[in-house]
């Protein structure tokens, strides 16, 4: 993939975590706000420290579908924590 691959990459994390972090505070003082934190947290791991040395973290089929899974289920948490008040 060359030069481009991991330029692309960051800022394919940096706008995944950029808009959970949005979300997270979005969710602050909610009983949602510890489960949007850890699934934050979950995709912060998973796309930079893990992801440092090679992509073989992201290209396991098991954390990649918890990754999109709780990706899906982490952004419709505001709309939860506003039916649920």
């Amino acid at each position: 993939m060359g030069v481009g691959y991991p330029r692309l990459w960051i800022v394919l994390a940096a706008a995944i975590l950029r808009s959970a972090w949005r979300v997270v505070k979005k969710v602050k003082g909610s009983p949602w706000f510890s489960i949007a934190f850890v699934i934050f947290w979950y995709a912060f791991i998973l796309l930079f420290p893990f992801t440092f040395g090679g992509v073989q973290a992201y290209e396991d089929l098991v954390l990649n579908a918890y990754f999109w899974l709780l990706l899906g289920l982490f952004f419709r948490l505001p709309t939860l924590a506003c039916s649920t008040i």
